[in-house]
């Protein structure tokens, strides 16, 4: 189905939720190939650099954040 537009300013569909916003984690999940993202026969395992990421973050997003923000 069409995607159905809600943002009436703009038909840009922001996919950072999706892809991240580190450059370092979407390299790593790029296969440089057609465009395409990198896999690994079947479901990636934990802790790869391929799609689900369940690698920590990048350091400079790990810290502490105030309650007040």
């Amino acid at each position: 189905s069409p995607r159905e537009q809600i943002n009436q300013i703009t038909s840009w569909i922001d996919g950072s939720f999706v892809y991240s916003t580190s450059e370092a984690w979407v390299n790593a999940m790029r296969s440089f190939q057609n465009g395409s993202l990198a896999s690994e026969g079947g479901l990636p395992m934990r802790n790869t650099k391929r799609v689900p990421l369940f690698n920590n973050p990048v350091p400079h997003y790990m810290r502490m954040l105030s309650p007040e923000r």
